[in-house]
């Protein structure tokens, strides 16, 4: 695998406007990291390919997807790769909606400040994930995400009343997954896809439709 820009750029189709906005990501998050470590310092030399691709690969799940939800967001993974990506032909004006969630104030302060910079349509939710989630259940997010956020049980937690709405989730995860998918199996009913993750190795994405509580 390779840390560069331009294998990124040919790798995952996207546009040298895409990639000039990555780049503003990136050194915003070079420039934030030493304040409130945003990510795991032993990946600040591995930005593209273990941040930026892993967050990217979703997309291939839910290519025409147009409203996203991701929580837990922290550093922006995967929800403003996503926001940036959905700008690839289209003018800023255009609805391409992903709400971030994050309950860290600094973490909220980064994001903006990246949302900003590149220009993606993307709003941050400051606070409780399961309350500031109340305030999306009415807009048709298609996808819901989430990357090294929590073990399943406490995701469907959180998704239960959107996934109720037809939203479909898609979330990151390593090789626990499947003893996760166990535990989670005693409190919950569900409908699951594991698709191999390109960047991870021994990782998924869980791709989580029909959920609802046991009786």
């Amino acid at each position: 695998m390779s840390n560069d820009k331009f294998y990124f750029m040919d790798k995952w189709n996207v546009s040298r406007e895409t990639i000039e906005r990555l780049e503003i990501y990136q050194k915003l998050l070079e420039k934030w990291q030493p304040k409130i470590n945003l990510v795991s310092s032993n990946t600040m030399f591995e930005i593209w390919e273990r941040h930026f691709a892993d967050s990217i690969q979703i997309l291939k799940f839910a290519p025409n997807a147009r409203l996203w939800a991701d929580i837990g967001t922290g550093a922006g993974f995967p929800g403003l790769i996503i926001a940036i990506y959905l700008l690839e032909g289209r003018s800023s004006k255009d609805i391409n909606n992903v709400y971030l969630f994050e309950s860290n104030g600094k973490k909220c302060a980064f994001l903006r400040e990246v949302i900003r910079e590149t220009g993606c349509n993307a709003k941050v939710h400051d606070g409780r994930i399961e309350e500031k989630l109340k305030l999306v259940l009415e807009q048709k997010i298609e996808i819901l995400t989430a990357r090294a956020l929590a073990p399943l049980n406490t995701l469907f937690f959180y998704a239960e009343e959107l996934l109720k709405t037809g939203t479909r989730a898609l979330f990151l995860k390593g090789q626990e997954v499947v003893s996760e998918i166990e535990h989670a199996s005693l409190e919950w009913i569900f409908t699951y896809k594991l698709h191999a993750s390109k960047i991870n190795p021994g990782g998924s994405v869980i791709e989580i439709t029909d959920l609802c509580r046991r009786s």
